[in-house]
Formats: C-alpha cells, sequence, structure tokens
C-alpha cells in the first residue's frame, strides 16, 4: 500500500487524535480550516480532556521559580511515579495525543512549567541526591515542553546547553566501567551488599544519561544546534549504542549516598530491547541520525515490517502498543483512544506508529 493510501485509510478510520496527528504531521498539505477542525475535534474528546484535567500544579505550596529542598522533594512527588497523575506521565500522555504550543487551554497548563529553569541550587549539602532530583525533575519538564512545540526562554535555552554539556562528558569519556568493587564498598550497610553498587568516583564526576535525557535532545530546536553541539549528540547516542553500555544493568544499579547512609535506585538508563519499550524507543531514536543507521534500528525495524497485512498496513502485537498505568518511559500509556478490542483499531494504531517511525528515514 504507498503512503497516500495509507493516510486516506487512516483518515477514515481512526478516532479524533489520529486523525489529528495524522493530518497534523504526516500530511503537511492539510488546509489551514482542516486543520483547525480536526484540532477542535481533539480537543473535544474526553481523554483529551481526562488528561489535560492532570496537568496541574494547583495548591503547589512554593513558587517554581525559588525551591528549596523541601519543595523539590514535594515537586519531585508530583513529577516522578508510576500513577497517571505523575506529571512525567501525563506529559508523556499528552504529547502522544499530538497536543501543541498555541492551543489556550494547553499553553495555560504548560506555560508556568518553563518557570523552573528560572532556578538554580547551589546545593552545599546532600549533593548527589538533590542534584539528581533536580535534573530528573528539569529534565522531565524540557522534554514535555519540547515535544510539544514551545520554543524555550532564555534561562530555558542555558539550562538545556548546560545539561548537554552534563551528558556528553561520560561519551567523551567513554566510561563503562561503572560498578564499585570491594575496596569501594567498605562501610556499605549490610541490607546492600551483593547488590550492584555505582563507584562514587562515577557519581561524583559523571551524570550517568537517563531516557528522559534522550527526549529532551531528540527534541531541541534548530536554533540550538550548531555543529559541535550536534557532534555532542551524536557522541552521546554513540555511546548508549554501544555493545558495552547495553550490557550494563538496566537502570545501572545503585547509588550510596554515603551523607544519607542508604543506596537509592539510580535508573531510568536508555536500554533498547525487544519488549513493550521496542515501537516507542523506535520513535524515539528515529529522531537521531546516528540511530537510524545503528544495527538495532534496521533490524528492530525489519522485525516491525514482519507484522505487514496483506493490505500492506501494519498489526503490531499489542504488547508493543500497551495502554497501563506505568511509567510511561517504561512503554506505558501508548493508547491513542483506539478500541482495542477491535482489530480494525489496533492495525490503526500501528499503521500510524509505522508511518511516524518512517517519516524520520
Amino acid at each position: 500500500m504507498k503512503e497516500i493510501d495509507s493516510l486516506d485509510w487512516l483518515m477514515e478510520n481512526a478516532g479524533p487524535i489520529i486523525r489529528w496527528r495524522t493530518a497534523n504531521e504526516l500530511a503537511p498539505e492539510i488546509l489551514p480550516f482542516q486543520r483547525a477542525s480536526l484540532a477542535g475535534e481533539l480537543l473535544a474528546a474526553p481523554l483529551v480532556q481526562e488528561w489535560l484535567g492532570r496537568l496541574s500544579l494547583e495548591n503547589f505550596p512554593a513558587p517554581l521559580d525559588s525551591l528549596d529542598a523541601r519543595a523539590l522533594g514535594w515537586l519531585g512527588g508530583k513529577v516522578h511515579g508510576s500513577k497517571a497523575e505523575c506529571l512525567e506521565n501525563v506529559l508523556g500522555k499528552l504529547s502522544e495525543f499530538g497536543l501543541r504550543a498555541g492551543m489556550a487551554e494547553l499553553d495555560a497548563r504548560m506555560l508556568p512549567l518553563m518557570r523552573i529553569f528560572r532556578w538554580r541550587m547551589d546545593w552545599q549539602s546532600d549533593v548527589a541526591y538533590q542534584n539528581a532530583w533536580e535534573t530528573l525533575v528539569k529534565s522531565v519538564f524540557a522534554w514535555g515542553l519540547l515535544r510539544m512545540g514551545y520554543l524555550p526562554d532564555e534561562p530555558m535555552k542555558a539550562w538545556l546547553l548546560s545539561h548537554l554539556q552534563v551528558c556528553h562528558k561520560i561519551a567523551r569519556d567513554r566510561v563503562y566501567d561503572i560498578y564499585a568493587d570491594e575496596a569501594d564498598l567498605v562501610g556499605l550497610p549490610k541490607a546492600w551488599r551483593g547488590k550492584p553498587i555505582l563507584k562514587q568516583e562515577v557519581m561524583a564526576n559523571y551524570w550517568l544519561p537517563y531516557i528522559h535525557d534522550l527526549y529532551v535532545f531528540a527534541n531541541l530546536p534548530a536554533a540550538l544546534l550548531d555543529d559541535s553541539r550536534r557532534q555532542m549528540i551524536r557522541d552521546l547516542v554513540e555511546y548508549i549504542l554501544d555493545p558495552r553500555f547495553q550490557a550494563l544493568r538496566e537502570g545501572y544499579g545503585y547509588a550510596w549516598i554515603k551523607e544519607r547512609r542508604t543506596c537509592y535506585g539510580w535508573g531510568w538508563s536508555p536500554h533498547l530491547k525487544d519488549d513493550a519499550t521496542l515501537v516507542q524507543r523506535l520513535e524515539l531514536m528515529a529522531h537521531f541520525p546516528r540511530a537510524r543507521q545503528s544495527p538495532w534500528f534496521q533490524e528492530s525495524l525489519q522485525a516491525l515490517e514482519g507484522f505487514r497485512t496483506p493490505e500492506g498496513r501494519c498489526r503490531f502485537p499489542v504488547r508493543y502498543l500497551r495502554e497501563a498505568e506505568g511509567y510511561y518511559v517504561s512503554g506505558n500509556g501508548m493508547g491513542l483512544g483506539e478500541n482495542r478490542r477491535k482489530l480494525l483499531n489496533v492495525e490503526v494504531e500501528s499503521t500510524f506508529r509505522m508511518l511516524k517511525i518512517q517519516t524520520y528515514a
């Protein structure tokens, strides 16, 4: 089936979310009045309104541009977690729905998030723990804003470029030996013995890249990308694609925070596997030219080709399109409003996903 036929078929058979995304992202010739009509149908959809209602920091006790450690802890609990109400999952879902900057109802909820980049705390104690929380929250807000088309203001630009430098360091130095040996574990609490504990030196000198960081760099505005920054992103992608990185423990392991006398999981590593994250990770990695050239990407795309229907459309196993409560970056919340009990609708979602991945090729 030709791409143009697939687009027509999607417009005839899909619900409002996929119709909007098909027209807005895959059919640039769409007329303005058609775009406006489809956007109206999208925003009127009950599912979209339900998720928009979850995008809120109402009654949060501190301004985002003047947090302290306690307020950061509160904010971290609202942003990070597996519940549908956690903002990392809300931002992922609204991005999947194709909501865009300029939609008034979205702008009113998204633009206040940018204030967090005006805040920079110089932590004097508990540094590793607090820096991790600050970076996680800022990176989630950053990719949420960027994916939905918001252009960064000057404080956000400064954070994005600084964070790229921070993330690039481990790729520049090609650090794959990240686990502590016995000599480094003297005094480790008994409860954590036998666990994969990260080297103190690595924790002090490098940032282990999160999957969230890749979402940030996949969506950086072209105006921020000179040759040097493109090369840094390429280096980071090559570092992650390296078999030595992919052989690391998923989620990295545990950071021993001596100030707190305990260990914390230091997860959200960008591992690439044939599991529920496959289609989601292919869509993400398709943004990076170096990733598209990789054996992993080519082999994974070829595997998805095996799910073509006789008509040339796609019907993926539903495990690749998981719609369940859980961490968005773990492959949850992939549903686009279609009734999964009907094979036709699985075909609609799968065909759209395949066309979207192929737009980057």
